[in-house]
């Protein structure tokens, strides 16, 4: 089989994803409260903050986990196709080393006379985020951030703690675990109320906490000014310390057992089979006759005979409209493609979703049905869909 490079639909475009690409559930993010060219939000991945780009300008419903040059970050779309039809353009990710962790998807170790720092070196600058309230700033490095939430106007997304603590506001949850939101005019040493259009979650130490800001953004401890952590670990902070939720003590949920399935519509229904079933995509071709064929159609120097989908389905050949349309490569020893209607894209679908049809033999047409949305699709079984093909030769 070779080897496909995933790509991605979004805006009206399509580009060709990084070789080190793969299709994942859509993560926990948020949105940059400025604008970076070219990434929308950050996300968090395996405990690092991860950019998020979107090529249409928004999020999309499907989103892929990829490996640039520059780093890892995660990319969203509209559809997510298993090969890239025809020679898209490769996507690129801006640089913008504040958000870019160097990382590898492989668990390889890197080379320490690499990244060793040379004597003459001075010290990498610490990121973080600059977070504002009133005219002052405080700085929260980039590995201590866990969530940013935005506040509807007028409205307070914390419970007020039942005795009055100086320095709490109160307990909000977020992401599924209580924090400490912290009173910024106390962290301010100010007298009056500061206004917020946000919170920052964050860890430090054992506890998980909250400050309420004006604005956060990308920046370094040069650039911020005072150290947050530094201010609430003043023996004035005791008993806030005491007060937070643990950090350590959320249980992470259980990963859930995924499948992935490539949806396309033939003879007006909408099916899907399993990616493993299928080599390629290939992009709307009109098939020729051949001697010994219904018609064959040239993908990538091979000559691939062409099963009639709407014949296997007992509907009216497609063949005979004479009009370009997708085709997916099959896998197998025999290399065949099957004549569609209509690709949708690649979908990543919870396992439980994916319910085996009772009675339904290796040879059946049809082996499971898919839960999508509203829908029940039915799932394609590729040894039945070639007996079928083979008896309407």
């Amino acid at each position: 089989m070779s080897v496909m490079h995933l790509s991605l639909a979004a805006g009206g475009k399509i580009w060709r994803l990084p070789l080190a690409s793969r299709q994942v559930a859509p993560p926990a993010w948020r949105r940059l409260p400025v604008q970076v060219p070219g990434i929308i939000g950050v996300a968090f991945e395996a405990g690092r903050a991860v950019p998020v780009l979107a090529p249409g300008e928004q999020a999309g419903e499907l989103w892929a986990l990829c490996e640039f040059p520059q780093g890892v970050a995660y990319v969203t779309g509209e559809t997510i196709l298993p090969d890239a039809p025809g020679d898209p353009p490769a996507l690129v990710l801006p640089a913008q080393p504040a958000l870019l962790p160097r990382a590898n998807m492989s668990d390889a170790a890197p080379d320490p006379a690499r990244i060793a720092p040379k004597a003459t070196d001075a010290p990498p600058a610490q990121t973080g985020l600059k977070l504002e309230a009133g005219h002052d700033t405080l700085f929260l490095p980039l590995d201590a951030v866990e969530h940013l939430f935005a506040m509807e106007p007028g409205t307070v997304p914390w419970q007020r703690m039942p005795v009055e603590v100086q320095g709490a506001l109160g307990l909000m949850l977020a992401g599924g675990s209580p924090a400490l939101i912290l009173d910024p005019a106390w962290l301010m040493r100010r007298e009056e109320a500061l206004s917020a259009s946000m919170v920052v979650i964050f860890r430090h130490g054992a506890g998980r906490y909250g400050l309420p800001c004006r604005r956060a953004a990308p920046a370094s401890l040069e650039e911020s000014g005072s150290l947050l952590l530094d201010r609430l670990d003043l023996p004035a902070g005791e008993a806030l310390r005491s007060l937070a939720p643990s950090a350590l003590d959320t249980v992470p949920p259980r990963p859930v057992p995924m499948t992935e399935l490539l949806f396309f519509r033939l003879a007006g229904e909408r099916l899907a089979v399993s990616i493993d079933a299928i080599q390629a995509v290939i992009p709307q071709t009109l098939p020729v006759a051949a001697p010994g064929h219904r018609a064959v159609v040239a993908h990538r120097g091979i000559v691939l005979p062409v099963i009639d989908g709407g014949l296997c389905l007992g509907r009216e050949a497609l063949l005979t409209a004479a009009v370009p349309l997708p085709l997916l490569r099959l896998s197998g020893v025999r290399p065949q493609a099957l004549l569609v209607q209509q690709v949708e894209g690649l979908r990543r679908l919870p396992q439980a979703d994916v319910a085996a049809i009772p009675g339904a033999s290796e040879t059946s047409l049809f082996s499971a049905m898919a839960s999508l949305g509203n829908a029940i699709v039915p799932v394609l079984s590729l040894p039945g869909l070639l007996e079928r093909a083979q008896g309407k030769a």
